[in-house]
């Protein structure tokens, strides 16, 4: 999933909505709210912090499968 700036007032605004796993609640998660991004096998993980304060990892970009290719 690509992350999609929303045009607001003139300025772009970078967020995800995101259910948290401490508290439950899908929380709309701003990009000031990401601590680190971190890539990795599974692929791009971001690391950010929920409205209640828990700290969270969100699977921001898939890692490409690999495709066999016929040679």
């Amino acid at each position: 999933m690509e992350l999609s700036p929303i045009r607001h007032d003139l300025k772009e605004v970078g967020m995800f909505l995101k259910e948290c796993t401490a508290c439950g609640r899908e929380q709309l998660i701003f990009l000031s709210q990401v601590s680190a991004y971190d890539r990795t096998s599974r692929g791009v993980e971001a690391h950010f912090t929920c409205w209640c304060g828990a700290e969270q990892t969100w699977l921001a970009a898939p890692a490409a499968q690999a495709q066999p290719v016929a040679a």
